[in-house]
C-alpha cells in the first residue's frame, strides 16, 4: 500500500530571509505482513523529506497508528538528524515495525488500522509536515502477547525513562533500534572510572563499554570530562560515536577540545553520521 504525501505545516516562526521554508514528505508505504525479531508486524516505511529553506533547523520522524474508531498512539520517534543546507534531501529511508499484538491493543471498532508518518522540528517539537491521508489496512489479529505489547524497532520508551543526567533529552532517542543505557549502567560506568586512577587504563575500560553500549551525547559529555589528555579524548569520541543515540547534539562537545585539529577532527565525527 502507497501514498505520496505533500502536507506541509510551517510556522511563521521558522520563516526567514530566503526561499520559502518547506517541508516535503516523500512515499509512505505499507507492509503489514513482516516480521521483527519473532513478532509479526507492519513495517512502515518514509522513502525520502525534502527541506527548502530550513538550513540549520534540526528534526526527527514520527510514526503513528490507530484502529478505527480509536484513537492515536503515541508517535514512534526517529533519532534526530540536522538539515545543513537550504535545499537538502533526507534520502535515507525511515522504517518502524510495530507489532500486530501492539495494534491489538489499541482498541477501536474494527479490524482497519491508519498510520501516518510526520516530521518534527527536534528543537520545539513543532510539527513541521504530516502525512495527507493515512493508509489502511485489514489485519486479522489474534489476543495480545504481552513480550509484544509496544512497537519494536525501536521500542517505545517510558516516559520515566532515566539515563542518570537530568534533562538529557536523548533518553528517549533510538538509533539502529537501540536506546542509550539506563542510569544504573551508566552510573555504575562512570564510578568504575572515576575510581581508575591511572588515565591510559581508564580509557581502556571506556572504550570497551562505548563499544559494546550505546549513550546520548550527554553521556560522552559526562565521559570524555573523565579524561584530561585531549589525544584521549578524540580516541574516545571515535569509538563512542556509531552508538551516540543523538548526534547532532553531540556537536557541541567539540567546546571540550582547545586544540583546533582535534576539534575539527571531532566534528567531522559527528557531521557525517549516519
Amino acid at each position: 500500500m502507497r501514498a505520496v504525501l505533500v502536507a506541509v505545516l510551517i510556522s511563521s516562526a521558522l520563516a526567514h530571509a530566503g526561499p520559502r521554508p518547506q517541508v516535503l514528505l516523500g512515499e509512505l508505504s505499507l507492509r503489514p505482513k513482516e516480521r521483527w525479531g519473532e513478532a509479526p508486524s507492519v513495517r512502515v516505511k518514509l522513502d525520502h523529506v525534502r527541506f527548502v529553506g530550513l538550513a540549520g533547523h534540526t528534526f526527527f520522524l514520527g510514526t503513528r497508528a490507530r484502529a478505527q474508531g480509536g484513537d492515536w498512539s503515541d508517535w514512534q520517534r526517529s533519532e534526530v538528524w540536522s538539515v545543513p543546507t537550504d535545499d537538502f534531501v533526507w534520502d535515507r529511508p525511515l522504517h518502524h515495525f510495530i507489532p500486530h499484538a501492539a495494534l491489538a491493543e489499541l482498541g477501536g471498532d474494527g479490524p482497519f488500522y491508519e498510520f501516518e508518518a510526520a516530521v518534527f522540528d527536534a528543537r520545539t517539537g513543532e510539527l513541521l509536515a504530516q502525512t495527507h491521508d493515512a493508509l489502511h489496512v485489514r489485519l486479522k489479529l489474534g489476543a495480545p502477547h504481552p513480550s509484544f505489547a509496544a512497537p519494536v524497532n525501536p521500542p517505545l520508551p517510558s516516559p520515566l525513562r532515566a539515563c542518570g543526567l537530568p534533562h538529557d533529552d536523548g533518553c528517549v532517542v533510538a538509533r539502529h533500534g537501540h536506546f542509550a543505557m539506563d542510569a544504573v549502567r551508566f552510573q555504575g560506568l562512570r564510578t568504575a572510572l572515576s575510581q581508575t586512577n591511572n588515565e591510559l587504563v581508564r580509557a581502556d575500560l571506556c572504550a570497551r563499554a562505548l563499544r559494546a553500549d550505546y549513550l546520548t551525547a550527554r553521556q560522552l559529555d559526562a565521559l570524555l570530562g573523565l579524561f584530561e589528555n585531549e589525544l584521549v579524548r578524540l580516541d574516545l569520541a571515535k569509538t563512542a560515536a556509531p552508538h551516540v543515540v543523538d548526534p547532532s547534539r553531540a556537536l557541541e562537545l567539540s567546546l571540550r577540545f582547545e586544540n583546533e585539529l582535534l576539534r575539527q577532527d571531532y566534528l567531522q565525527l559527528f557531521l557525517r553520521a549516519p
